[in-house]
Order: C-alpha cells, then sequence, then structure tokens
C-alpha cells in the first residue's frame, strides 16, 4: 500500500507506517529459501511439517503486485541507490525464482506417466498466464544444456547461474538471469507464450484477461505484436464490453454473455486495468463506470478461505483492485488531481470545490428548497483543470398527493398484506384493503432486480391502524425471507455466494430491512402485523433502495386500509400492488 500511496504523493501517518513495515517484516518471515512466498510459516513444531512444494499463483501474485507499484528506477537493483522500496527486491527475486522453478516441475511431472494416467501437456493455463505475467512479458524459457538436463530440480535458489546476473527483481529478465531451464523441447513448448495464447480462446475469461494483459505489457516494451496477437487483445476487450452491465454510476463484467450476476472482483479489476490500457475513446463512459463499481467496493470486508463475507473481495482481489484503480486514475489525470468544480441552480451556487494531491475528500452539500430560485430550472456544472469527478444530484421531497400507481427506477417492488391462517400460521388468501380489529395478517414483499446491487435496504412504513410483530419474540412468525439461517458451520462453504436473508429491524411503525448485497433476481420478504386500532388508514408505499446509488429504486403505489371493530368482513384488494 506504501508503495501505491506514493503515486498519489501521500504520505503515511506514523501509525500505518508501522503497520506497513510489520507487514514488510511478516513477508520477510514468510519468504522461503527454496519456495518463496508461503501462505503459511512453517510449522516447527511437534509435527514439523514443511511445504513440499512453491505455491505459484501466490509467488506470481506477489511479484505482479508488487513490481507494478515500483518506479522504472526501483525495478532494478542497485540502479537508483535512493530507491527503496517498503519490500526489499531480494524477497521479489526469491518469489519469481521458486514459481519459475516450480512451473518446471509441474510441466515436467506433467509429461511423466503416473498411475492410470498417460502423459499429457502442461494445461493449468491459468497458473502459466499468471506466471508469465509475474516473470515479464518477454520471458523465455531456454533449454538446458547437456550437462544440465535435470537444471530446474537442482539449481538452488540464490544461484544465479551465471557470474553477475540478478535473479530477476521486477525487470523484464532474459531466461538465462533466472537459472532455471527447460530440460526437453515439449518443456520449453507447454510453457511457451505461443501456446499459452493458442489455448487462451478456449479458456475462461480469467485466462483470457491474463493473456491480453500480458501482451498488452509485450506492446507498451516492444517490439509489435504479430497480427494474431493484437487480434486476441482486440477480441478480449470487445467480449469485455459486450459483458458490462449499467446500473446507474456504475458497470460491472459480468460472469458470461447474457448472464444477470457479476464476475469476479479479480476479473473486475483486469478487466479495469485491460480497458485502461486499451484507452479506447467510444468505450470510456463504460470504462468510468466500472472504475466506478471498483472503487465502491467495501475492501474492509475481505473474505477468506475460512471467513467468507457475503460479496466481499479477498486479499488476492483487493490487491488487484487497488493496482487497477490507481492506474485507472493515472490514466484520468485523478492520481495528482488538479480539479475546481461548480454546480449551480440557474444563477445560484450551490456548490464550489477544489480538489488537489492534499484535497480530494467528498464534498457534499445540502440546499434548502427555499434558497433557490423561485421556479428553478437548470442544474449545471462547471468543471476546470484535470482530473475525473464522479458527480451526483438528489431531491428530497413529499409528494403533495398519494402515489397511486408504483414507481420503478431499477427495483420493482410489490407488496400484498393478506390474513394468516390459525393452524399452519401462514398466509392465506388474496390480498385485503380491509380487516376486523384484532385480526393476524402477513406483509408480503417481493422486489425483483435486473442486475446484482451492493447494499440495499427497504423501508415498510405501518399505518396507524396495524403494528408489526418483531418475529424474535414467541409467536412472531416468519424471521422475513424463505432461506432459513446459513449461519452455521456446516454452511462455511457456501456463505461466499448464497444469498443470505437481510437483516430486519421491527419498531412499531415501520420495519426495515436491509441487505448486505443483492444479487440480481426475485426476492420475497415476509413479516406478520395485528390490526390494533379500529379506522380508515393510508397504507404507505413500500421503498427500497440501493444505498449506494440512492436513484436506483422503486416503490409500491399507496392505498387506504380499513380497520373495523364490528360487522364488516374482511374487504379484498381490486389487485395487488
Amino acid at each position: 500500500m506504501p508503495l501505491v500511496m506514493r503515486q498519489y504523493q501521500q504520505q503515511l501517518s506514523p501509525s500505518q507506517s508501522a503497520n506497513a513495515s510489520t507487514a514488510a517484516a511478516s513477508l520477510a518471515l514468510l519468504t522461503h529459501e527454496r519456495f518463496g512466498l508461503l501462505e503459511f510459516p512453517p510449522d516447527d513444531g511437534l509435527w514439523n511439517e514443511r511445504p513440499e512444494g512453491a505455491d505459484v499463483l501466490l509467488n506470481a501474485w506477489a511479484s505482479w503486485v508488487t513490481c507494478k507499484a515500483l518506479s522504472p528506477a526501483e525495478r532494478k537493483l542497485g540502479s537508483n541507490a535512493d530507491a527503496k522500496p517498503v519490500i526489499g527486491l531480494d524477497l521479489v527475486s526469491k518469489w519469481r525464482t521458486a514459481l519459475a522453478q516450480q512451473l518446471v516441475l509441474d510441466a515436467e511431472a506433467s509429461r511423466k506417466p503416473r498411475f492410470l494416467r498417460k502423459p499429457e501437456p502442461y494445461s493449468d493455463f491459468y497458473t502459466l498466464a499468471w506466471a508469465r505475467l509475474a516473470m515479464g512479458a518477454h520471458w523465455h524459457l531456454p533449454l538446458c544444456d547437456s550437462g544440465q538436463q535435470d537444471a530446474a530440480a537442482r539449481m538452488p535458489i540464490g544461484d544465479t547461474g551465471g557470474e553477475g546476473q540478478d535473479m530477476g527483481a521486477c525487470a523484464a529478465q532474459q531466461p538465462s538471469n533466472l537459472g532455471v531451464c527447460a530440460s526437453s523441447p515439449l518443456i520449453q513448448d507447454d510453457l511457451s507464450l505461443a501456446t499459452l495464447v493458442a489455448n487462451a480462446s478456449i479458456q475462461g475469461m480469467g485466462v483470457q484477461l491474463l493473456v491480453a494483459l500480458l501482451l498488452e505489457e509485450a506492446q507498451q516494451q516492444g517490439p509489435p505484436l504479430a497480427p494474431e496477437q493484437a487480434a486476441f487483445v482486440l477480441q478480449t476487450a470487445d467480449t469485455l464490453v459486450s459483458q458490462i452491465r449499467v446500473t446507474a454510476r456504475t458497470a460491472y463484467v459480468s460472469l458470461q454473455r447474457g448472464s444477470q450476476h457479476a464476475a469476479g472482483f479479480d476479473v473486475q479489476a483486469l478487466a479495469l486495468r485491460l480497458l485502461t490500457h486499451l484507452s479506447r475513446p467510444n468505450e470510456a463512459a463504460l470504462v468510468q463506470k466500472l472504475a466506478a463499481y471498483v472503487a465502491r467496493q467495501d475492501i474492509s470486508k475481505r473474505s477468506s478461505r475460512d471467513t467468507p463475507v457475503l460479496n466481499a473481495p479477498s486479499p488476492w482481489a483487493v490487491a488487484l483492485m487497488v493496482h487497477a484503480m490507481a492506474a485507472y486514475d493515472i490514466v484520468a489525470g485523478s492520481s495528482l488531481p488538479d480539479l475546481r468544480l461548480l454546480a449551480a441552480v440557474d444563477q445560484t451556487s450551490v456548490l464550489e470545490v477544489s480538489f488537489s494531491p492534499n484535497n480530494f475528500d467528498l464534498a457534499q452539500v445540502t440546499v434548502p428548497w427555499a434558497q433557490l430560485p423561485s421556479n428553478p430550472g437548470q442544474l449545471s456544472f462547471q468543471a476546470e483543470g484535470h482530473g475525473e469527478a464522479t458527480i451526483a444530484a438528489s431531491l428530497h421531497f413529499v409528494p403533495a398527493t398519494l402515489l397511486r400507481h408504483p414507481t420503478y427506477r431499477g427495483l420493482w417492488v410489490e407488496s400484498a398484506v393478506r390474513a394468516v391462517d390459525p393452524a399452519t400460521g401462514n398466509p392465506v388468501g388474496p390480498p385485503l384493503e380491509g380487516v376486523k380489529l384484532g385480526a393476524m395478517l402477513a406483509f408480503t414483499l417481493q422486489l425483483t432486480t435486473p442486475d446484482d446491487l451492493g447494499p440495499v435496504t427497504i423501508d415498510v412504513l405501518m399505518p396507524a391502524g396495524l403494528e408489526p410483530v418483531d418475529p424474535n419474540l414467541s409467536g412472531g412468525g416468519a424471521r422475513g425471507c424463505a432461506l432459513g439461517d446459513v449461519g452455521n458451520a456446516a454452511w462455511k462453504a457456501v456463505r461466499s455466494w448464497w444469498p443470505i436473508c437481510p437483516t430486519q429491524e421491527t419498531r412499531p411503525e415501520a420495519v426495515q430491512y436491509h441487505y448486505q448485497s443483492m444479487m440480481a433476481g426475485t426476492h420475497t420478504l415476509e413479516f406478520m402485523a395485528v390490526s390494533v386500532t379500529e379506522g380508515l388508514f393510508i397504507l404507505p408505499s413500500a421503498k427500497a433502495f440501493a444505498d449506494n446509488q440512492a436513484e436506483v429504486m422503486g416503490m409500491t403505489a399507496s392505498r387506504q386500509f380499513e380497520v373495523c371493530a364490528h360487522g364488516c368482513s374482511p374487504q379484498t384488494a381490486n389487485a395487488q400492488e
């Protein structure tokens, strides 16, 4: 993180610096002399467990995200005495060497016959793509000479394979600099860039993104890409754009063409990085919305293997998101902004703010309607300088009359009030507009969203004649949705994707639900209420809105609801609203 913050000319606080130093020291402790970066320290206890091989993906990811935050001078060992990054480049050298050696060993193992398995080419193209991305765009694995046939397995870590050659650090390395070689032309071909590119088109989006980024970096370093390689990069970008779904101020890449659901956070970050690299003018608006989607994610709620959090990025994805946003901000001029923004209603100024490297906090203002000119007309914005700012305007008002029709602005909300079967406690019959005093009722809400959303809040205001029943009380009825409790340990493996029920707050005047994240599709909620006061009341609109984008919302129609004490029967509503 300190390396990224330097791109914004930001200084760490003393506590942040201490945390960064502690993290760097921990990385050194987790770096094995032979296997590079480990997820956990080796166990020196009773069982004396030792790692059996390098984690290629972990070492590749760590190498790439570290090197991407360094300046060109810092990517070369000893080239700049003043360049002292927080993470020592000797660690990066060990990570890259460990992953290269393990990659060759894995490819050789794949080519050897095993029990009930024939020899086959190396086919883990996701790992290969990450490895090649970390090793540098022009990394090429050489053949071992006659006395070096088992060099990949015998080469000790720290041996450069030649006097005066560094082990890699972050510079694009020639193959001999790594001290790793292929024992046969088959291994060399299995791990080649040509093989990776040839197979990428039939792999998943993750592989295609990594290969496209790899080729784009090769293009930047020169020479120009071959026609088929350049075509692959553009085809990957076109596929990404075709899978982008726009939701108000944000947009995300879907799992696949035609899918409503968002791909993983790592895919969103890599997609943002690729489209930022390409900077195609006709896609600027979509890329800006994709950047807003990545920037809006709450990285404080991180998911891990042991404690998955619904719709929360893993530490792996968080690092990719941070680097993608840094790359986007540099291209947009927002890493070092010099921007003055004005907003006005007609000729009345309502907002004036400046952004600079020392001031880029959120600016927010609320203007009472009385301060605006009578019959206000145009809301205009003016920007001067360089950088990028996202602007949102909202209007809070009380309608003069009841809304007799539902409102759809990205969320479709429906509601029904029905009788409750005393025997089963379940709702029965058609929607009602009137009931007897003391009747138990079921409020059912149905929400439909065409897109995956972040946090969503649902407010259900109660008419004065009805009072909701707290589901935590005995006989309180349904707890809010039909998914049940998924909080126990047996569900740990699925909690990261399972659409967990929302939280519910029940008060006499209202019921509020809050989704940590709402997936595309239809969601049903239910709570119980009792008719407690006789009279003719207004059943207010039930409202749902996205917390981060309040303009994504929906409301039911308002209507009348009667509670009678004697001699009346339940009144059926004309239509469900």
